[in-house]
């Protein structure tokens, strides 16, 4: 048994300084590659972040930024029935889109914002698929415009869901966005 642990002791340690520098190397290696993946990952990362602040460039744009402001101006006035319509209980959902969409479709239609909303429904439609495909940063995107895409989304669903009787497809993406934040 004496024998057996001097075996096993002088395989497992290295003898000789070439050996020993045989191991050190190995484990710089080992250690550098482990970095150099870490600083790829974080590169990407920052790529990804990169994307998503072009995006909240483009969306303050000035074409987007109208549209916005446009888009706030005509529902002012009708915020306080908007929040009485939301708060309601209703016997269902398809009730209360029937209440909302005789509210919605006179006031989009009155103040033309059909345009504007198509705008904004294909930023949040090309942010999507910037999140989808790991070119926008899936985090930050959701932090910066979660917020106003789920108010959007909910505010115009009725005419969104019209608009799919024409265009199946219609902000499918902008929907998937905002369920991917709830």
């Amino acid at each position: 048994t004496a024998d057996h642990k001097q075996i096993t002791s002088i395989a497992f340690w290295p003898q000789t300084a070439y050996c020993w520098f045989e191991l050190i190397l190995k484990i710089v290696l080992i250690f550098g590659g482990i970095g150099a993946v870490m600083q790829y990952l974080d590169i990407k990362h920052e790529n990804r972040v990169k994307q998503t602040m072009e995006q909240l460039i483009r969306f303050n744009s000035d074409k987007l930024l109208n549209a916005q402001l446009n888009l706030n101006s005509a529902w002012e006035p009708h915020y306080k029935i908007i929040r009485i319509i939301n708060k309601q209980t209703v016997e269902s959902e398809f009730v209360k889109a029937q209440i909302q969409a005789k509210l919605i479709f006179p006031v989009i239609n009155q103040n033309k914002l059909q345009q504007d909303i198509d705008l904004l429904i294909n930023f949040f439609e090309n942010l999507h698929v910037c999140i989808q495909h790991s070119i926008c940063d899936s985090e930050v995107s959701h932090d910066l415009f979660s917020g106003y895409a789920t108010y959007f989304f909910d505010l115009h669903r009725p005419w969104i869901e019209l608009r799919r009787e024409v265009i199946p497809r219609y902000a499918c993406h902008l929907q998937a966005f905002v369920r991917s934040v709830c």
